[in-house]
Order: structure tokens, then sequence, then C-alpha cells
């Protein structure tokens, strides 16, 4: 099954890019851990350019919950409502709780809290215009685009090997009644996602050592920070 919206393809600005990717984070062992960091900037001026992203894009805040998920009746979304009585009807039913177009943005957000901190490859593109994100799960990939007026989220759903669902869904910036819109909600995930990034980068930068090995290649530089050592005690 396939779901697309018709969305206006569009490409966001270049600016800060981002790469990552993590080896044996998951180990107990910290000396096998290691995180991957590719920049098209120098660190001082990564760090820069998130701060010129969030002070363009991301202010005022506001980080209240979404209409949809508020438990005032004015606001319930109505195809989360059938969703909810189609799964109490079904018992074998998948139970997202939510229509897919929040469901998706429900789920962004739990993915947003670990991404840094996961093997999987995943992308940032900053710029005082637009963020771009792309950062996948076992089963998402997700690519997420947002501008000042509206933004995109794209994903790959495979439930099983062999098999896709796509999805596409655009959200308009605007105001919801008294409650966050979708936009908004997907700023705060965003939001969260730079502050990820800029903690990692200031880590480096300052070389403090976390538990796990840490590889940051800029376009003149290399810089490593070695992982916490292991107590004795913990040794293999």
């Amino acid at each position: 099954m396939e779901v697309q919206a018709q969305v206006q393809a569009q490409a966001p600005a270049q600016g800060l890019v981002v790469e990552k990717e993590g080896e044996s984070l998951n180990s107990p062992y910290p000396e096998r851990r290691r995180l991957k960091v590719k920049l098209n900037l120098e660190l001082s001026e990564a760090l820069e350019a998130l701060e010129a992203t969030k002070y363009s894009l991301f202010f005022p805040m506001d980080f209240r919950v979404p209409w949809w998920k508020a438990e005032a009746e004015t606001y319930k979304c109505a195809h989360c409502e059938a969703r909810k009585k189609y799964e109490a009807s079904n018992p074998s039913a998948w139970k997202r709780n939510y229509c897919m177009r929040h469901y998706l943005l429900e789920h962004l957000f739990e993915i947003i809290d670990y991404f840094i901190h996961d093997n999987k490859p995943s992308r940032l593109v900053a710029s005082p215009d637009s963020v771009e994100l792309k950062v996948c799960s076992w089963r998402y990939d997700y690519h997420v685009v947002l501008y000042r007026t509206h933004a995109t989220v794209s994903v790959i759903y495979s439930p099983v090997i062999g098999k896709e669902s796509k999805y596409t869904f655009k959200y308009n910036n605007h105001d919801k009644g008294l409650l966050p819109s979708s936009y908004n909600y997907l700023r705060v995930a965003l939001w969260r996602a730079l502050n990820e990034v800029e903690r990692l980068l200031d880590r480096a930068e300052r070389l403090v050592p976390s538990w796990y090995n840490l590889e940051v290649k800029t376009p003149s530089e290399r810089i490593l920070v070695s992982a916490i050592p292991i107590d004795e005690e913990d040794d293999p």
C-alpha cells in the first residue's frame, strides 16, 4: 500500500551538513563503541551555524501538546478517533492510537530522543531558512524538511523484509485554535535534534570524553575523543 500526498518538492538551502554513523554503540565495553561524525564546516563554524538556524527558525517556541493530543473534545482529530474505534473493535489491529498523519509525528518525536546515540546513519542539513533531517529506526526511514511556511515528512515503512509502505505528508505553519499545530510539534522535535547535535559538537570541541569513542572529521582536521576508561572490576 502506498499513500502519497501531493507535495511540491523543494530542495533545502545548503548550509551545515552533519553526517553521523555509529559502530557497536550497544557494546558493554566503551573501547568498542565508536561514533563517527562528518562535517562540511570547521567545528567552530558548525556550532555557529546551528545557533544561527535555531534563532532564525525556532523562536519563539511553544512546547505545549499539539491540538490532536489535547483532551478537550473541541480539538479531537476525527481520523484519530476513528482509528481508536477501529483498534478497539479489532483485537489484532496495529495499536498505534492515532491516524497515520499524526502517528508518524509521534513516532518521529521518540526517535529523535536517541538518534545521535544509535548505530544507524543519519544526516542533518541546517540553514537559517530550512532544516532537513534523515533518520531511521528499525522499520522506518524518515526524511523531514522544515521551512518557514510548512514542513514535509516522508517515510518508508518496512513491516517485513521485501514489503514497503510509503507516506508523505505536508504540515502547514498555522495556528489550530488556541493549541499548537502539527507543524509546531514538528518544530519542537527538530529543535531537540539540533540541541542533540550541538551538545555532541560542543563536547568534541572541548575534548570531553563520553561512553564512546568519538571521531569528528572537518574539512581540515580529524578530532578524536577517547571513551571513558573501563573500571578494572568491569574488565573482561
